[in-house]
């Protein structure tokens, strides 16, 4: 017997979800956004839009033609991606009190220079864990997520969850020519280039060595508890996997394999729409290297919980500077959750 739909679910019209990562965010960052965000709209009910235009990884005009070469879709993805789309859902005419956005403060301007529809939306910050629920989201005729991760509260509505895209076969194919055959352990350390886990200065490099030390402990030691005997060592810097690789008695991809610059320069720097792809599929490997692993040991990275989708996420464990330790899904909160901050004058009810 089908139970009815809670009364907060049903509504006349279908709602409408949309996710829009900004230009600078990591790939981690979108994939595993893009699954939360998808799993939260299936549970109110709403059609899902995202897209990957203007990001690092599609420079506006190439998402589709990235889509294609880069990525197959999950089977059980319903997102609609594509620009236009978001566009479209947010033209037209609107109800007062229909349009939500849940972001940061500071950005609430900046959607609504490229979406004109959001002017005068609902604001909801994105760390207003008393606000945030379910019930509150399938209010709204359209939610915005504006570049943020499904963190806070968020988090805890979104599992379970399932990745929307894929690395493409050819991918897949060349992260398991450069894996041992037999199950690994892979370890990925967040900024190798000497930035701390969350872009300010790290400090010095004895500080970054004894984290990394650290790391590279606790992957032995998940390895020899999980008896694996092959341990692969990755990071957004070739010098800084093969140090972990040196560490651990691991293996690391070869350097040319691996960025050699932070993600965003790594990118901005290509040299033409070619050499742009070639670097993708690079990160695209790492990212496939690092889901394949029988075991993910790391630091804090949104690059991990986006590797841990293609398995079993127990088998994640990241380590922050601090002492935390984080499973898959657990992101850190702030100090103090910031209240619903109005961007137009008003104020989810």
């Amino acid at each position: 017997m089908k139970l009815p739909l809670p009364a907060f679910l049903r509504r006349k019209r279908r709602a409408t979800l949309i996710y829009r990562p900004g230009t600078g965010v990591g790939i981690g960052h979108i994939l595993f956004a893009q699954a939360g965000f998808q799993a939260i709209a299936e549970k109110i009910g709403a059609r899902f839009l995202t897209t990957l235009d203007n990001t690092l990884f599609a420079p506006h005009g190439r998402e589709r033609e990235i889509l294609e070469s880069c990525f197959r879709r999950d089977p059980s993805c319903t997102a609609t991606f594509g620009i236009e789309a978001l566009h479209e859902a947010l033209a037209g005419r609107k109800t007062p009190g229909t349009r939500l956005l849940v972001g940061r403060d500071d950005l609430g301007r900046r959607s609504e220079k490229e979406f004109p529809g959001l002017r005068n939306a609902h604001f909801l910050d994105r760390w207003d864990d008393e606000r945030i629920s379910l019930e509150v989201l399938s209010r709204y005729e359209i939610v915005f997520i504006d570049n943020i991760t499904a963190e806070s509260r968020l988090t805890d509505l979104c599992p379970p969850m399932r990745p929307l895209l894929w690395p493409a076969d050819r991918i897949a194919a060349a992260a398991r020519a450069v894996s041992p055959d037999a199950p690994y352990l892979a370890v990925h350390l967040r900024h190798g280039n000497g930035e701390h886990l969350h872009g300010r200065a790290e400090g010095t490099t004895g500080t970054f060595g004894e984290y990394m030390a650290r790391i590279a402990d606790r992957a032995m030691n998940t390895a020899d508890e999980a008896g694996l005997a092959h341990i692969v060592c990755l990071s957004d810097n070739a010098d800084t996997a093969r140090d972990l690789a040196a560490r651990t008695g691991g293996t690391a991809p070869d350097p040319g394999h691996l960025p050699d610059k932070p993600h965003m320069d790594y990118f901005r720097s290509a040299s033409s729409a070619a050499d742009h792809a070639d670097r993708l599929e690079k990160v695209l490997i790492d990212l496939a290297v690092l889901g394949n692993g029988a075991r993910i040991v790391g630091a804090p990275s949104l690059f991990c919980h986006a590797a841990a989708l293609y398995g079993p996420v127990d088998r994640m464990r990241l380590y922050a500077p601090d002492g935390r330790v984080d499973r898959f899904a657990q992101l850190p909160r702030p100090e103090a959750v910031a209240g619903a901050r109005p961007v137009t004058g008003s104020r989810a009810p």
